[in-house]
């Protein structure tokens, strides 16, 4: 509880103005998205140790988001983030055909009562009342409906009540989640980011890497590129990742460009390995991504990009949607499969790689529905405390991993891993990974 408090995740996503979210309609007003993050760098109370942001391609590239804060010298985004964060904070920014992201209600949790309001006037006034003080219940119904809700569940001592309020307050940090895909026209040049913050949590280490396949070539096979089937040793893969054989690697978060496809088979094949398939793995195939904190940042396309965790501290699973779930009512039980795992959900995080054809336009055959955020909004129902990031890819990278955690009835130890070996790379398909800081 005191870690949860002082090392709170924060987060923060730019979106084009009132287009559908998992909670409706949201309109975020007049600001822009240099207002949003100076307003957000000032709102943060945790130290940043890593920075992982998603945005639009155009966005790595683009130096007139800042024009109007007076500089002389005009910066892309990765360029104010280094300016922004501390150097003791490890950054890593991906751009790809368009973004995931879940607004921290503490900063941007207004624009979704705004929107609330904005409807119940509009209801108010077509019902023929002017009462705007009905857009807000009143104190004494709020206390009201306290009461109601504390009454349905019986006879509660003080300590339940206690946990019940905590965990509500905590709940209402986690805002709308939204999904901006620059596959439509309507969003080919939307200004769309993601952004989360992770602060330092004891017993857990983030490791961003970005590994060269040439550099590997000339360090491992003396710059011989063989066409055969590339076979990465465990030795090297811990060379690679400045681990150690004692590291248990619970997660992978992998994001490529497709520049040398036998290398990044090799890498995964070596993860996996490593940790006999029980490893939370996901990714997919971006456009390019820009990391470290050097002084020039130049947009890479021939590298692989990611986020190892490891540690004692923290929890993962990981599940595959197929390319055959066509249907948003079998959506539930891929989420209901990563809920029986059983991870704590106050400190935890969620990260979606989808593929760019499995958006809005793939659900459009089915009549009388909602076709936008159909996967986030799966996932928020069956988890609305965790938020979720993520992007719209060319191809997805990941493994079904669904470990069995300690539970309340006492039973615990993992899954048996099963005996055939998954496919590691997919297509037209949905990748969700789930954390959890303990």
């Amino acid at each position: 509880m005191i870690l949860a408090k002082r090392r709170p995740l924060h987060y923060l996503t730019i979106h084009p103005h009132c287009i559908p979210t998992t909670h409706g309609k949201v309109a975020i007003g007049e600001a822009s998205p240099a207002s949003l993050l100076e307003g957000f760098f000032m709102h943060i109370v945790s130290k940043p140790r890593y920075c992982l942001a998603f945005c639009n391609a155009n966005w790595l590239y683009r130096t007139d988001i800042f024009d109007h804060t007076g500089r002389t010298v005009p910066i892309t985004i990765t360029e104010y983030l280094h300016e922004r964060l501390p150097l003791s904070c490890d950054l890593g920014v991906v751009s790809a055909t368009g973004i995931i992201g879940t607004v921290e209600t503490a900063y941007q949790g207004h624009w979704l009562q705004c929107a609330r309001n904005m409807n119940q006037e509009i209801l108010n006034f077509l019902e023929g009342t002017d009462d705007t003080s009905q857009c807000k219940p009143s104190k004494r119904a709020r206390k009201e409906k306290a009461e109601e809700v504390v009454g349905a569940g019986g006879t509660w001592g003080t300590g339940e009540q206690a946990k019940i309020a905590a965990s509500e307050a905590w709940r209402s940090n986690v805002g709308y989640s939204i999904e901006v895909e620059q596959n439509s026209p309507a969003m080919a040049d939307a200004d769309a980011l993601s952004l989360i913050i992770i602060p330092h949590h004891p017993g857990v280490t983030v490791k961003f890497f970005d590994v060269s396949p040439q550099k590997f070539y000339s360090d491992f096979r003396g710059d011989r590129i063989s066409s055969n089937k590339l076979v990465i040793s465990e030795e090297e893969f811990n060379e690679l990742m400045s681990l150690s054989p004692c590291d248990r690697l619970a997660s992978l978060l992998l994001f490529d460009t497709c520049y040398d496809d036998n290398f990044t088979n090799g890498f995964v094949k070596a993860a996996l390995n490593r940790e006999d398939y029980k490893v939370a793995l996901g990714g997919g195939v971006a456009d390019a991504f820009q990391s470290g904190r050097t002084s020039k940042f130049i947009p890479t396309t021939d590298h692989i990009f990611g986020m190892a965790v490891t540690g004692p501290n923290i929890m993962a699973a990981s599940v595959v949607i197929p390319a055959s779930v066509d249907n948003p009512r079998h959506l539930g039980r891929y989420m209901l499969r990563l809920k029986s795992c059983g991870l704590p959900e106050k400190q935890s995080v969620a990260f979606m790689f989808t593929c760019c054809g499995r958006g809005y336009g793939s659900w459009l055959p089915i009549p009388k529905f909602s076709y936008e955020n159909v996967e986030s909004k799966a996932f928020r129902k069956t988890f609305p405390n965790t938020p979720i990031f993520g992007f719209f890819g060319r191809g997805e990278i990941g493994i079904t991993h669904l470990p069995k955690f300690p539970s309340t009835d006492g039973s615990a130890g993992e899954r048996a891993a099963p005996k055939k070996r998954r496919k590691a790379f997919h297509q037209y398909s949905t990748i969700i990974v789930l954390l959890s800081f303990l």
